[in-house]
């Protein structure tokens, strides 16, 4: 009788083995997804869209998230990282405006930089910017890489810089952007899913 108890028991232990092997492979499973799902929430994110003057600005590069991040040190620039001009020729609260914005990234001392300038706003009126909309061929926008190259807008080419919010009184300028700048010889870059949230007049590093 004891001997048939024993031989009894060796079914229920490896039922008992098999489920804490289970349990142990779902715990792998789960703390491995958590893992992976932190790692890619540590990836750069592009910022919302927003029309709340909150600072921001952001854009896929060549498909690789591109976003102002130069920070501040002594004797550096104190707007190294963001600076958006708003230059306003007869009056203030009133249209239209000039706008210059200049954004810079910055990783182990190489740096990049993106501008976007209303075309010769002191000799051209019909540059500046009068309402929300596509201003795009207002703009003079130029990147800057790593080596120092400039890539910049070309006639003809057709592009996006959609201004969704353009508010005087609160000094809120927001869009965004796709287009694509060139260099002489043909190579570009492509610039997509961009967009940006600013107040009038901002100096700032990271």
């Amino acid at each position: 009788m004891k001997r048939k108890n024993i031989f009894f028991i060796f079914p229920i232990l490896n039922r008992i083995i098999f489920q804490w092997f289970l349990i142990a492979g779902v715990v792998v499973i789960f703390f491995s997804a958590d893992a992976c799902k932190k790692s890619n929430n540590n990836s750069p994110q592009l910022p919302p869209n927003t029309q709340e003057g909150k600072n921001t600005f952001g854009c896929n590069l060549n498909g690789d998230v591109w976003l102002p991040n130069a920070s501040c040190g002594y004797f550096s620039n104190p707007c190294a990282g963001m600076s958006v001009s708003v230059f306003r020729p007869f009056a203030a609260d009133t249209f239209p405006l000039g706008i210059t914005i200049t954004v810079q990234k910055k990783i182990s001392n190489v740096t990049t930089y993106i501008q976007m300038v209303t075309k010769n706003i002191l000799t051209n009126s019909a540059a500046y910017v009068y309402s929300p909309g596509n201003i795009y061929d207002s703009l003079r926008i130029n990147y800057t890489n790593q080596n120092g190259i400039q890539y910049h807008t070309l006639d003809g080419k057709p592009g996006i810089v959609n201004i969704t919010r353009l508010d005087v009184k609160n000094e809120i300028i927001s869009g965004n952007f796709n287009f694509t700048l060139f260099i002489q010889g043909g190579d570009s870059l492509v610039f997509s899913d961009g967009r940006f949230d600013l107040k009038f007049n901002v100096c700032k590093c990271y």
